[in-house]
């Protein structure tokens, strides 16, 4: 008896035991998952934190691909939109607005003029010149091609006169030219690797076909690029429309928007009496669909409503509270990222105590400083051609654009007079004679006739300097009257 008792306690022991290892063992596993779940927690947390500390929204809001060597997509695009081609077109516009002015110490005033209409009547300020900073705004790239009737696979000969010249401008697609192969060792000893290699650099273009030697090509490249994305374009520079596509995205989806709204501006509500009836018959939907069609065509007609006494019609129209404040927000943005005014890009005129002035002035300046100072280079370049075609060798000359600033009729009166007191006020003193003065009127457009002043008819200087006082016996020797050049000559 007693050894059963103890046999008995022992197998209580054992199972004991073995129930309390399956307990530890389930609180183990409760601990573990306990743990991982509150890790869980923890990580979803973290990656919910790193979501929004992150660069991932600067990540998706860039695009790795340039839109600039899409050229097939900036064809369209320009053809498409307005906004691009003004974005495009009038800062270079305005950059050669009202033509040049040359002066020289080496030419006189008719020759200038000379050139300048050479250069108007042809057309190479705005359909050359112009045309080529447009596609090299627009792909990166432009040329001003050059055909003075020699073979233009040899190089242009410098500082010769030119029998023919006729300028044609193109884009940077246009001009076809090959990679060009280098040699690894000047790759790596050159301080710019990328130039040896990139296509821009090609001795020789193809255009339509017809080889040509890259001294009858002036480029013109787009916007300076990065380095990374300097070897996709092949040396040449970026489009404008880079920096807008984020904001003209943003522009197209809310104007798509406000479309849908309006198409749902309003909506037509028929409550018909029984119409869970007629659905549940076969042809009920079709006499439903043919009955509203009967009253909508009544309703337009004869501008009545015609419904069964049971019926009811009710109109809901959605209002469009904010989304002119959110079109203007658009705007603004698309204007910040083209670097031009309201008023310019979208015809827009200035608002509220702000007269426009000072978008005006920033504007001009950036014409000044991205287009006006691009296009300096390859003008004189296309000046030099023509001198050589006119007259065959060139002179020295200062080259100046046009003010931007267009002024009232009041204030452009008012410069005229002060140059005319000007020019009046030195020819009193005896700084100017007769001619110069006559020369510096015609110049100015101060005076519309040719005169004698001019023509070098009149007395070199008058008898005495007006306005002067204490005139000396001396000097009215020096002021006395002088023959007119016509007399001297016979």
């Amino acid at each position: 008896m007693g050894s059963e008792t103890h046999r008995f306690g022992r197998q209580q022991l054992k199972l004991l035991k073995e129930q309390n290892k399956e307990l530890r063992n389930n609180n183990q596993l409760m601990n573990r998952e306990l743990s991982n779940g509150l890790s869980g927690v923890l990580a979803s947390a973290a990656a919910s934190q790193f979501n929004i500390t992150s660069f991932n929204p600067l990540f998706q809001a860039n695009i790795a691909a340039p839109i600039t060597i899409n050229f097939t997509f900036l064809n369209y695009f320009f053809k498409t939109h307005g906004i691009i081609q003004t974005l495009v077109m009038q800062p270079v516009l305005d950059a050669l607005r009202g033509g040049l002015d040359l002066h020289s110490d080496e030419a006189d005033e008719e020759d200038l003029q000379e050139l300048c209409t050479f250069l108007e009547e042809e057309d190479i300020l705005n359909g050359v010149v112009g045309i080529g900073e447009c596609w090299a705004r627009l792909f990166g790239g432009g040329a001003i091609v050059v055909n003075d009737g020699g073979d233009f696979e040899k190089p242009l000969e410098e500082d010769t006169p030119i029998r023919f010249l006729k300028l044609y401008a193109a884009s940077r697609w246009e001009l076809g030219s090959p990679t060009k192969l280098s040699n690894p060792k000047d790759v790596a000893t050159n301080s710019n690797p990328w130039q040896d290699a990139a296509a821009k650099e090609s001795e020789f273009y193809n255009y339509y076909g017809q080889r040509l030697h890259k001294s009858r090509v002036i480029t013109m490249t787009g916007i300076e690029a990065p380095w990374m994305v300097r070897w996709q374009l092949q040396g040449w520079g970026m489009s404008v429309v880079e920096r807008t596509i984020e904001d003209f995205n943003l522009f197209l989806r809310t104007r798509n928007v406000l479309y849908d709204l309006l198409n749902e501006a309003k909506v037509d509500v028929f409550m018909i009496d029984g119409m869970r009836e007629l659905l549940l018959n076969a042809e009920g939907d079709q006499a439903m669909l043919r009955r509203i069609r009967t009253v909508q065509q009544a309703k337009n007609m004869n501008n009545a409503l015609l419904l069964d006494k049971n019926d009811m019609y009710e109109q809901k129209q959605i209002t469009f509270t904010g989304i002119a404040d959110v079109m203007k927000e658009n705007r603004m943005g698309i204007a910040s990222a083209c670097r031009m005014p309201i008023s310019k890009l979208f015809g827009v005129a200035a608002t509220g105590f702000s007269s426009g002035e000072d978008d005006i002035e920033n504007y001009n300046a950036v014409v000044e400083s991205e287009v006006r100072a691009h296009m300096r280079k390859p003008l004189r370049k296309v000046i030099d051609l023509v001198q050589r075609y006119l007259w065959g060798s060139t002179f020295k000359y200062k080259m100046a654009f046009k003010p931007l600033r267009v002024m009232s009729a009041k204030d452009e009166e008012d410069i005229r007079d002060k140059k005319f007191n000007r020019i009046i006020a030195l020819y009193d003193r005896a700084l100017m004679d007769s001619e110069e003065v006559g020369q510096a009127l015609h110049k100015d457009s101060l005076v519309s006739v040719d005169t004698k002043a001019q023509k070098g008819l009149l007395e070199e200087f008058p008898e005495k300097p007006m306005g002067s006082e204490g005139e000396q016996e001396g000097d009215e020797e020096k002021g006395s009257k002088k023959q007119p050049k016509e007399d001297k000559e016979k």
